[in-house]
């Protein structure tokens, strides 16, 4: 293109725009002086771009800019930046920065750092995203800062978790080894001494009150009661019935009822 002729270049701007983009190039205006640039592309351009601009309104432009505040989680950069964009169609002129300033101070989302803004005696725009900076600096310090001593602590709470899991393993493996090892003695309800496994002296003896085998009258869980007999068992001798005290009882007996017959 660049060796064509710009009458050449405009027919091919009319060529690309096709149907609708040449009827709206025949409306367009020029004056006998104009007349040449009908042919020119950059004139030609230029129309176009006035045709499709739209008109903005300086009091919507402005109302948009005084209403403009900081998101939350919005940096103040990109804020300033909004504002900045905002601030080209509100035909400010030297108060630009003054103006941004103020609604910096107006929309900031901060109410900590607007409190030192409003405390300073006319920071120009510079000084007031200084503090705004540093302010900001700061807040995601701390954060950090919380969010590794959030780790340190989850970290240490499931260290002390793992420890206090391992102690109680040992423990309790410990604990079954002694208890293995030295099984704990109870009394024998059969003889009622202590003894190793399978070493009762009360096994093989019959109990006098049940007649049952390994066990004596004295730990017998039998109801069975049996009148006017003692028994005595030793752990290393045999039961004894001692015949002499019955003999004696009967004797007794037998003289209480001559009494009364005699009577």
């Amino acid at each position: 293109m660049a060796d064509k002729t710009d009458a050449e270049k405009s027919k091919v701007i009319q060529y690309i725009i096709g149907p609708e983009g040449r009827e709206i190039f025949e409306t367009f205006e020029f004056t006998e002086e104009d007349d040449d640039k009908s042919t020119v592309p950059k004139d030609i351009l230029d129309k176009f771009e006035k045709h499709f601009a739209l008109k903005k309104s300086l009091v919507v432009s402005r109302h948009k800019f005084n209403t403009r505040n900081q998101g939350r989680n919005e940096s103040i950069d990109d804020f300033v930046t909004a504002l900045k964009i905002l601030a080209k169609d509100c035909a400010f002129g030297t108060m630009r920065d003054e103006l941004i300033r103020d609604r910096i101070i107006c929309g900031i989302y901060c109410e900590q750092v607007k409190d030192k803004l409003l405390q300073k005696q006319d920071p120009n725009l510079e000084k007031t995203l200084t503090i705004c900076r540093a302010h900001e600096e700061s807040k995601k310090n701390r954060q950090d800062l919380a969010e590794e001593t959030s780790v340190h602590s989850v970290r240490s709470k499931k260290t002390y978790a793992q420890q206090k899991q391992i102690k109680k393993s040992n423990y309790s493996g410990t604990s079954q080894k002694q208890s293995h090892d030295n099984p704990k003695k109870e009394k024998c309800g059969k003889c009622g001494t202590v003894h190793a496994r399978k070493q009762c002296p009360a096994y093989g003896r019959r109990c006098l009150k049940c007649h049952k085998m390994n066990h004596y009258q004295k730990y017998c869980r039998s109801k069975i009661s049996v009148h006017g007999l003692n028994e005595e068992e030793s752990d290393t001798e045999s039961s004894t019935l001692y015949v002499g005290a019955i003999k004696k009882k009967c004797n007794t007996e037998v003289k209480r009822r001559r009494v009364l017959c005699d009577n």
